[in-house]
């Protein structure tokens, strides 16, 4: 039983979470093409919009959570927040290393996991 909540909970996670990255992904690049934030700027702010998307969607879909109180926002902000900071140096580090999106893929990878354990463990615990 536990195994097939797991499951089912990973599944929409990851589906929410693709969702997520293709509002970061192509608001990175859009920001970046169009509005001429250089990339260093567009990931902090497309970072957000995907934020945004996760929270909303992991709070009804996958986590269930039916609490109105302001401590899941307030809590999702700091683990956001704490992600945010280590996506935005991992980005910028990746850059002097690596070309195209991979320095997207490298911070991308340390967020989701990152975010995934915060949300489970800490802003959507039951209690």
């Amino acid at each position: 039983m536990y195994d097939r909540k797991l499951l089912k909970e990973l599944k929409n996670y990851i589906l929410v979470g693709i969702g997520s990255i293709l509002i970061d992904f192509l608001s990175y690049k859009f920001f970046f093409m169009n509005l001429d934030f250089n990339l260093s700027n567009a990931k902090r702010v497309s970072f957000i919009l995907g934020a945004i998307w996760s929270f909303v969607l992991n709070k009804k879909v996958t986590f269930k959570s039916s609490n109105k109180s302001l401590k899941e926002p307030i809590l999702f902000s700091l683990i956001y927040l704490s992600s945010f900071i280590f996506n935005s140096l991992i980005h910028d580090l990746s850059l002097n290393y690596f070309m195209g999106n991979i320095p997207f893929l490298i911070a991308t990878v340390f967020s989701v996991i990152l975010n995934y354990l915060g949300q489970k463990y800490i802003v959507f615990k039951k209690r």
